[in-house]
């Protein structure tokens, strides 16, 4: 599947990784370029109307829900297949989505969203249309004009006390983390359909790339974790939308802990529809500074090395088909516990259409390569700027940089501002005009 990319972020998680320049691989091959055979020349789609509800209430514990219904016409190649209505007021912008069936050049469109406003009062519209072609029209103007939400601010709920066992033995053994941990906390105000997570950065390991994970459903304000909670696992992930999402997630049974390490704190509450609001490590350590996990499965602490990158063939041309390319990452261990999953930074600029400059992330993966794929009517090139890998115990490298990629806290990348309440943590697709050449793999 396509990977695309939601910027946003507010706070970041801390974490102390291995870094080296990008010239310390010394087989970088990593610009790829792309032509197409079928340009889009096609005028921009026509957005007769755009309809959704003109008030919110995003403080109530259970949503309604939020539909966007929409149509219009399109011609020649640029068929709309998607968009979005942001919403805006004092720096708050809610993105709601929603998808487009092209049907002999008109397109009907509709989406359901449980949104997060941040602020009371009046947020104003601006409509993004996305085509076929990885065209994306901003600011559409509607025949039918959209008019602004009467929102009400969401309220989030506080967590009032974290108690999490400390020293910890209970939840892994020498190898894996299958069990359940100890640990309670406090929500309020008391909600439906809520998930409180616990997250775990070593403080005392050097190398470390992953945060550590685990979960428990609440249904009256008082948390459990060794209560019908989830085992531990190993997460690289970061903030997206004010949201901590793993982007990528070691097996319970495949993850050890650093022996005897000393762990930061913090936790997450989520929401109808993945809603969440972040308590950082400053937040929950005035509750509970920090916890130690006794029972460990490791004394790895060093980070792998990558020695080459490719992508072969290095140019390729776009048609009405999907094409592909092969990522080729090669990273090794030495006597560590052997790498977990490795990925890259690429710099991706799409002169198709209303293309453009963004940075994304190529997506995980464990195998010797990956398929970089490309959607049809693409022209453009993709450039390798970092290079990452994790090994078994949690011990990570980065090589050059991020860019700017949100997602990837626990790497050591800054991530890219931008708004705060996306409805979702999921990708975006209105992001796909800048992720145009991203990675497939099967």
């Amino acid at each position: 599947m396509m990977k695309s990319l939601v910027v946003l972020c507010l706070i970041a998680v801390a974490s102390a990784v291995t870094n080296h320049p990008l010239s310390d691989i010394t087989g970088v091959l990593g610009t790829f370029t792309v032509t197409s055979t079928f340009p889009d020349t096609a005028a921009a789609p026509v957005l007769a109307a755009c309809t959704y509800p003109t008030t919110y209430d995003s403080s109530v514990g259970t949503l309604a829900s939020f539909t966007i219904v929409a149509a219009g016409t399109y011609s020649g190649n640029n068929t709309v297949i998607g968009g979005s209505v942001t919403f805006s007021n004092g720096g708050d912008n809610v993105v709601a989505e929603f998808s487009c069936t092209p049907v002999a050049n008109a397109f009907g469109c509709t989406g359901t969203n449980f949104l997060k406003f941040l602020n009371s009062g009046s947020y104003s519209p601006s409509i993004t249309l996305q085509t076929a072609t990885s065209n994306v029209y901003t600011n559409v103007a509607a025949t039918a004009a959209a008019v602004a939400v009467t929102a009400t601010a969401y309220v989030p709920q506080t967590v009032s006390a974290f108690n999490f066992v400390t020293p910890q033995s209970a939840g892994c053994d020498a190898t894996s983390c299958t069990g359940s941990p100890n640990g309670t906390a406090t929500l309020a105000p008391s909600r439906a359909n809520t998930y409180l997570q616990a997250f775990f950065r070593s403080t005392s390991v050097a190398a470390t790339g992953v945060v550590f994970s685990t979960g428990v459903s609440v249904a009256s304000g008082a948390a459990d974790f060794n209560n019908g909670g989830t085992s531990l696992n190993a997460n690289i992930g970061g903030l997206i939308g004010g949201v901590w999402s793993a982007t990528e997630s070691s097996a319970s049974i495949d993850t050890e802990i650093p022996t005897g390490a000393t762990f930061a704190l913090s936790a997450q509450v989520i929401e109808q529809s993945f809603r969440g609001t972040y308590y950082n490590e400053a937040t929950i350590g005035a509750l509970q500074s920090s916890a130690t996990l006794n029972v460990g499965g490791t004394a790895d602490t060093t980070a792998p090395t990558c020695t080459v990158v490719t992508i072969a063939p290095d140019t390729i041309t776009s048609d009405i088909n999907f094409v592909t390319s092969t990522l080729t990452i090669t990273c090794g261990d030495g006597t560590g516990t052997g790498v977990w999953i490795k990925g890259a930074f690429a710099t991706v600029s799409v002169t198709t259409g209303n293309g453009g400059s963004q940075t994304i992330a190529l997506q995980g993966f464990s195998t010797a390569t990956s398929l970089i794929g490309v959607p049809p009517y693409i022209s453009g090139s993709l450039t390798i700027i970092g290079v990452w890998a994790v090994d078994n115990s949690g011990n990570a490298a980065l090589y050059g940089s991020c860019g700017g990629v949100s997602g990837y806290d626990s790497l050591g990348c800054t991530p890219a501002g931008g708004s705060s309440s996306a409805s979702s943590v999921t990708v975006s697709l209105f992001a796909l005009a800048f992720v145009a050449i991203s990675a497939l793999f099967a």
